[in-house]
């Protein structure tokens, strides 16, 4: 893209949201820069077998090449860097990303989520291999039959063991609670699985072999085919702590029970009215996030400024969207 040129929208992240809105807006005849740290959870996937049209599978890698390839074919330009501040100047957004800045009336933020991962040695080759996964809806399949363990908090692990239970007879929990306690119904649900009870907590995970080897408080060891870390994701949101004041009053977030814990409440919509509008005006009333078990984590800033009520937070966010892609494509 010319220097000189100023993109009708700028957007922050180059995995699938990314690359998707990319072709969208390109397809809507808008001019788009897209800037790619390179660093989506995407490119960790061998090959993947549950997206529709890919029969055969995919790997991370590939699939993210036809998504570049489909953007800049109608017209998106692509850029690596990592963009490190954003800031809202005289009605447009500034963004600095590899020593250049660029402005731009319109940024949409698809930074994604980073998966909680235990800290083991060679941990790349493992996932790389398919001997550490991530999403059981995504790959349970292919980890059929084989021993799987689920580590993590137990409140976090035991919903992710039970679902892969459908996979596989030998499924086991390794707990991180210090205190390993199971309620009674748990300890029915368990049991119902045919899924062991969990009694003391995991002391190391051993990944130096060829297959994962837990080992217990007690001194008990474990062999493992597959290990499924449920520590939770956490939103990538570096870039929107060193976003400025007027880019965080317009921005949204829409979280869930899955990334509530990494989206605080300062990523709520904040209000840009004076200080005496706020003392005469009534708190608005928190209400706590929808109960889902979808991850969504998305946040779009708009050029306009409006003082949003916490509430309603996902359906709000949504039509915020597609306001915002009317702009897009109704400005000249």
């Amino acid at each position: 893209m010319d220097r000189q040129t100023t993109p009708d929208c700028l957007i922050v992240g180059g995995g699938p949201a990314g690359l998707t809105a990319a072709v969208y807006l390109a397809r809507f005849r808008r001019n788009v820069l897209l800037v790619d740290s390179g660093t989506s959870r995407t490119r960790l996937i061998r090959k993947s077998h549950n997206y529709p049209g890919f029969a055969e599978g995919v790997s991370g890698e590939d699939f993210l090449h036809e998504l570049r390839e489909q953007a800049t074919q109608y017209g998106a330009h692509i850029e690596n860097g990592r963009v490190e501040r954003l800031e809202h100047r005289e009605g447009a957004f500034r963004a600095t990303y590899d020593g250049r800045t660029v402005t731009a009336p319109m940024v949409l933020l698809a930074t994604g989520i980073v998966d909680e991962k235990p800290a083991l040695p060679s941990l790349p080759e493992f996932i790389y291999r398919g001997g550490v996964r991530f999403c059981p809806i995504c790959d349970g399949f292919e980890a059929m039959d084989k021993r799987i363990a689920v580590a993590g908090p137990l409140r976090k692990a035991m919903p992710k063991a039970l679902f892969l239970r459908v996979y596989s007879k030998t499924v086991v929990v390794l707990p991180f609670d210090r205190e390993v306690r199971v309620s009674d119904k748990d300890r029915a649900r368990l049991e119902d699985a045919g899924i062991p009870l969990p009694t003391e907590p995991v002391a190391d995970l051993d990944t130096r072999g060829t297959i994962i080897k837990a080992t217990f408080a007690s001194g008990r060891s474990l062999d493992i085919d597959v290990l499924y870390p449920a520590m939770g994701p956490t939103c990538i949101r570096s870039l929107r702590r060193r976003s400025g004041p007027k880019a965080t009053r317009s921005a949204a977030c829409s979280p869930t029970s899955t990334c509530a814990p990494a989206c605080p409440t300062s990523m709520r919509p904040a209000t840009s009215r004076s200080a005496s509008t706020r003392s005469a005006s009534p708190p608005a009333r928190r209400r706590s996030p929808p109960r889902t078990s979808t991850i969504r984590c998305r946040r779009i800033i708009a050029s306009s400024p409006g003082a949003a009520s916490p509430s309603r937070r996902v359906l709000r966010t949504l039509l915020r969207m597609r306001r915002n892609l009317r702009r897009i494509c109704s400005s000249p």
